[in-house]
């Protein structure tokens, strides 16, 4: 069958054209088709043919698989056939000698990567031994771990950089050589921050380079701000944060095999960075090819109900004690400025109290802990006021939020804070953070006709301390009373406590929770939101 199936070949050679010996006049070859064709020697054959070339348009990037069956129809010498493939400017990029013993034949695979999608010139040559040959030979080519690309070329500089929205799957490829043997070692993207959170960058990378004969590391992943030039810090789980970082950690990425890893940018604001991917190994003196894909996508997105800009008091945001403000503070725009107050303004009697309820939560996680928020009060000629926290601390400089100095990342702190003796009809809250991201939340109200912190004027809780059941009693006209809560020392609701609705200026009883023994708050709110709040021991309860 063998024999039968030269025989065909050779009569296919006899019957071809011989004009195939120059770039000029190379013969069309496409992907998957099978040519046949003879080269020879200055001393065999009837006919010198010592080349023959064809010219091809790559469709796509990735591996280019020449597989060759070679004939070497000489009974008495070995030769050797040299395929070679040219940039389409006719520069050879690369070449493989194959020898062929006397009247035998040789299936050769010979495999080249790292070329852009275009076109190439593949020729095969006789090496001119005097006694080898002639060659008869079958070829065809295919393209081996070809993927998807979607990059704008030419995108190797900040100001060329690709944009990317959130949740677009961009897929690249990187290192790979054109016909001016211009290696594409930079990559460089426009990320587009749709809002405020911890950027999550989703990295796939595959090695396609398999002319360097071993493993090879995964690119680099820089970071800059919209200025492109400084820093931002990157982290991901296999190693600390920098302003680099290799993607997974890779140093050692077999062919074909796909790694992955999922990269952060934290604390960051609404905004836009550039993401710069370098793949060149500079110990080894080479360059590397491969494909990767990249999708960005915002994880920890507060919702932010704050106005900015309100960084001073001209610029407080007004809130009333119905509202709820959802907030974020330390956070860093593209050119590493920091958010670092809020300001906020309420309108305030004479003579009242105001308490807030907030929490927050740490979100820079490029350090162990951090230092928390500090909380301010101000009246409305700016002059500084006290700042209690419900764990009794107090500050006209600032009070630290639960009086914490330092918090883990994405432990929440909270607090019950308190401003007294304001004598104007406004006070303005500063929450301040010159460390790291931070996001807040709280509420106020108004403590109608107190000027103290634990209300003893106002409301009376007895017995004190109590175990499963408590009365209320009101020094002041209360009434339309909306809820009763239970709340920790540091400001965490425990329970709602239930009682019977009417216009109270008596006596209000209360069933309590089991709970363990301890401090407590008593909160008692009412429509027009005010709110009255004691400090009550409990014991034995359970």
């Amino acid at each position: 069958m063998r024999k039968i199936l030269l025989a065909l070949l050779g009569l296919t050679f006899c019957m071809q054209s011989y004009g195939q010996g120059t770039f000029s006049t190379a013969e069309n070859l496409t992907e998957g088709n099978l040519v046949s064709g003879t080269v020879t020697d200055n001393n065999n054959g009837p006919t010198n043919i010592p080349f023959h070339y064809y010219k091809t348009l790559l469709s796509g990037k990735g591996i280019i698989r020449i597989i060759t069956e070679i004939n070497n129809t000489s009974i008495t010498s070995a030769g050797d056939v040299i395929i070679r493939v040219f940039f389409k400017d006719q520069v050879v990029w690369v070449s493989k000698q194959v020898t062929v013993a006397a009247s035998a034949s040789v299936i050769d695979t010979f495999a080249v990567t790292g070329v852009e999608q275009d076109s190439i010139y593949i020729l095969f040559e006789n090496y001119g031994n005097v006694s080898g040959g002639p060659f008869n030979y079958t070829t065809h080519y295919n393209m081996l771990n070809v993927f998807p690309n979607n990059e704008t070329e030419p995108n190797n500089f900040h100001v060329q950089a690709q944009p990317l929205q959130q949740g677009v799957v961009l897929n690249g490829h990187i290192s790979y050589k054109n016909y001016n043997y211009y290696l594409d070692e930079y990559d460089y993207f426009q990320l587009i921050l749709p809002d405020n959170g911890t950027a999550d960058l989703y990295y796939s990378w595959t090695n396609l380079s398999i002319g360097t004969g071993f493993n090879i590391p995964a690119p680099t992943v820089y970071a800059r701000g919209k200025d492109s030039t400084s820093y931002i810090q990157l982290a991901h789980s296999s190693s600390p944060h920098s302003d680099n970082l290799t993607i997974a950690n890779n140093v050692n990425t077999p062919l074909a095999t796909a790694i992955l890893d999922t990269m952060h940018i934290y604390g960051r604001a609404k905004d836009t960075i550039y993401i710069h991917m370098r793949n060149y190994f500079s110990g080894w003196g080479i360059g590397y090819c491969g494909a990767y894909s990249l999708r960005l996508e915002m994880s920890d997105i507060p919702v932010v109900n704050e106005i900015n800009p309100n960084d001073d008091l001209a610029h407080a945001q007004t809130i009333t004690s119905l509202d709820t403000v959802k907030g974020i503070i330390g956070y860093l725009d593209g050119v590493n400025g920091m958010d670092q107050d809020d300001y906020y303004k309420m309108a305030t009697p004479p003579g009242d109290s105001v308490r807030i309820y907030i929490t927050a939560i740490n979100k820079y996680r490029y350090e162990p802990i951090s230092v928390n928020p500090q909380v301010y009060a101000y009246d409305k000629n700016g002059n500084a006021l006290t700042v209690f926290s419900a764990s009794g601390a107090s500050a006209i400089s600032g009070q630290l939020i639960a009086n914490i100095w330092q918090q883990p990342y994405d432990v929440p702190v909270a607090d019950i804070m308190t401003i007294t003796n304001i004598t104007t009809d406004s006070v303005y809250i500063r929450i301040s953070n010159i460390n790291a991201a931070f996001m807040y939340q709280f509420n106020k109200t108004t403590l109608t006709g107190i000027d103290d912190v634990s209300a003893d004027d106002a409301m009376n809780i007895y017995p004190n301390p109590a175990t499963d059941r408590i009365s209320i009693s009101f020094n002041v006209p209360v009434k339309d009373i909306t809820e009763v809560n239970l709340y920790s020392l540091q400001g965490k609701k425990i329970a709602a406590l239930n009682f019977e609705k009417q216009s109270i200026n008596s006596i209000l009883p209360l069933q309590l929770p089991k709970l363990d023994d301890g401090v407590y708050f008593i909160s008692v709110k009412t429509q027009s939101g005010n709110e009255l709040q004691k400090k009550i021991v409990i014991l034995n309860n359970k």
